[in-house]
Formats: C-alpha cells, structure tokens, sequence
C-alpha cells in the first residue's frame, strides 16, 4: 500500500534533531526505527487502530509563539507539597528532585547504561499503526530511567510535569520505570502549557512491575484546550504485581492515548479507569490492549466518555487471553453520554 510521507516540517525537524543531538536509542534500534519513520509517515485513517483517529493537525507546521507568559498552572505541585517533582520543558529535562527518599533512584536516559537504555527502547514497533512509536525511538534524545529497589515504600507520589511550550517541533520524551519485588509507588503524570498555541508531545513510558510489586499510576490532562499529545504506555506485569491506571483527559484539541498491559504471571491484577470530557470540536482518544498471559489473573476495565457539543471521544478497549491462560478474570465496561 502507498503510504503518505512524513510532513514536511515534520521531515525537516528529523534532520534537525538528528544533526544536532545524539539519539537515546541504541544503535541498532535506532536504525530500524528510523527506516521505518521514512517508510511509514504517519499513521492514516487507513491503519486500522487509527481509523477513527484523524491526524490532520499533525500535518500542519506548528506555530509558534512569541509570547513570554508563564505556563498555565494547574495547580498539581501546589497541592503535593511534598511530592517528588520531575519537570520536562518542551521535551528536555529540566528539572529533578533535590533529595530522593531511600531505595530510588533517577537517571537521565542520555547518562544511562546501554542495558537500561535498551530496556526503555525494548518495545518495538511492528507495524504502520507503530508510526508514532517509531518516530519516538527514532528521535528522543532525553528521557528518565526511573528505579524503585526491592522492598522500597515511595511515600511520596513521583510527579512528571510536561512544560508543552509552542515550539516549531514535536517534544519526545522516553520513561523507563522499573518497580523492584514488593516495592510500592506513585506515578503522577500531567502537563502545563502556554498560551494557548498549539504545541505536540509524543511520548511514551516503559513500566516493568516485578514479583507483588504495586504502581499506582495518574495520568491528568487537565489543560491545554490547543494541545496535541500522542501518549503510549506498556506496562508488565510479574507474579502477584498490581498496577492501577487512572486517566483522566478534560480537554485538548487532540489527545490519543494507548495503553498496553501484558500480564505475564499468575495472581498478577490490573485496573484500567478512565474518564474523558471533549467538548467543542475535541477528539480525546484512548486505546487500550491488555493481554493475559497467565493463569489465575484478573482485571477490571471502566471507561466514561462525556462529550459536549461536538467533542468527539473515542474508546477501544481489546483483551487477550492465551490459549494455556486458564481461570482469569477480566471485566470491561465503557459508558457514553
């Protein structure tokens, strides 16, 4: 099948970034990913796991702004005082906690290990409905490997705020997060943005949850009525681990999101909650892919769209069972109002 090329604009800033940057992928996964941006574009409406999802605005330059306001506070880090705060501004990490409680640790992907950097890179991307994933890993330069250690007890919720300032660029960002064996943590995601241009963040997170180990994990798209966010995370799961998704998105002009859960050993459980709010001519996207991969596992998966005007909320939710996955659990619910 002919493909539509990758946008001009979008073209140029590859050469741009690789030029002026060194690509956080190693070598050679970053080779295919870049042949296969090249290939693919960007995924149309002829991709299946894109056929309600238009990309039209992607295709146009991103303007930007000469406006010097302040990012619009949501008011997150004020109301977790004591959280541990993590800030990327338009892709580049800026800022990271002074003082980090026993038994974690944070890397800049750009000063981690190959090992590490490999496992942040480890999900390749397959096919033409991988665009995104792809042009990621071909192009991320800046990231942050999270580490919990066995045992350890994060008290204090991880917050990653997203400065999405109007740039003439996508802002790709890579996070590795790894939950030692019976540790527990908070991973709170959101954004800031300006002044109302729009700006794009493609982003994706890489969570390995090992034996009972717990994640609870808030994603809050709480801002931003002009922004573009392609969102990925996979998520695994060991033996007895617990991971809690909450994805709350109330505005942006396009927000796709895709979650992608592998239970891979048994008493390992998953919630997936979510609530999306479009309004105007909004289009807020999620799609989830859950796969039990182990006998005795169970999840439980509760959706709500509220669309007003004529906002446009789009969910698919997908589970897989394998053959040899025998007495699991899995509940799926989707509300539309």
């Amino acid at each position: 099948m002919n493909r539509t090329p990758l946008p001009e604009w979008l073209a140029n800033s590859l050469i741009d970034s690789l030029a002026s940057q060194q690509p956080a992928a190693p070598g050679e996964i970053h080779t295919v990913a870049r042949a296969q941006v090249i290939e693919w574009g960007l995924p149309t409406l002829r991709d299946e796991e894109w056929r309600w999802t238009n990309l039209r605005a992607l295709t146009r330059p991103l303007p930007t702004s000469n406006s010097t306001a302040a990012p619009k506070n949501i008011g997150v880090m004020d109301s977790l005082p004591q959280a541990l705060c993590i800030r990327f501004n338009a892709g580049k990490l800026v800022e990271l906690p002074k003082e980090l409680p026993d038994g974690m640790t944070l890397t800049p992907l750009q000063d981690a290990d190959h090992a590490q950097r490999k496992a942040a890179f480890a999900p390749l991307a397959q096919n033409p409905n991988d665009a995104l994933l792809a042009l990621n890993t071909a192009t991320a330069a800046e990231g942050l490997v999270i580490n919990i250690a066995p045992n350890a007890d994060i008290s204090q919720p991880i917050v990653i705020e997203f400065i999405d300032e109007p740039t003439d660029t996508a802002a790709q960002t890579r996070i590795l997060l790894r939950s030692g064996v019976h540790s527990r943590a908070t991973l709170i995601e959101t954004a800031s943005s300006g002044d109302g241009v729009a700006s794009w963040r493609n982003s994706v997170l890489v969570a390995d949850l090992a034996a009972n180990s717990q994640l609870t994990h808030l994603s809050l798209g709480l801002d931003g009525d002009a922004r573009l966010l392609t969102d990925r995370s996979f998520v695994t799961l060991a033996r007895d681990a617990r991971y809690q998704s909450i994805n709350i998105q109330l505005g942006g002009q396009l927000v796709r999101r895709d979650i992608d859960v592998n239970i891979t050993e048994t008493g390992a459980h998953c919630d997936l909650i979510g609530l999306m709010m479009p309004r105007a001519k909004q289009v807020l996207d999620t799609h989830t892919r859950l796969i039990h991969g182990a006998a005795h596992t169970t999840s439980n998966e509760q959706y709500q769209i509220i669309a007003d005007e004529s906002g446009r909320g789009i969910f698919k939710g997908r589970i897989l069972v394998a053959q040899d996955a025998q007495k699991i659990e899995a509940f799926q619910n989707s509300r539309n109002l």
